[in-house]
């Protein structure tokens, strides 16, 4: 699987739900990735898989939980 940053994850979601600007600046800033966080591609699995569709802001907390 090809490497991706939470960063681009994150403005991925923005568009199903509202992430604020802060914490996508923490997360360009933090280098965290598929590659070095495992919880990162747990997430973007089960976001592949479906498992936020019907609620996107879950997914959008855990993501910001990452950085914070």
């Amino acid at each position: 699987m090809k490497k991706l940053s939470l960063y681009d994850l994150m403005q991925e979601i923005r568009s199903f739900t509202p992430i604020d600007s802060v914490s996508l600046e923490k997360a360009k800033q933090s280098g965290i990735n598929t590659r070095n966080s495992p919880k990162l591609k747990l997430l973007l699995d089960r976001w592949i898989k479906g498992m936020y569709d019907e609620d996107p802001d879950y997914l959008a907390q855990e993501l910001v939980w990452l950085v914070d």
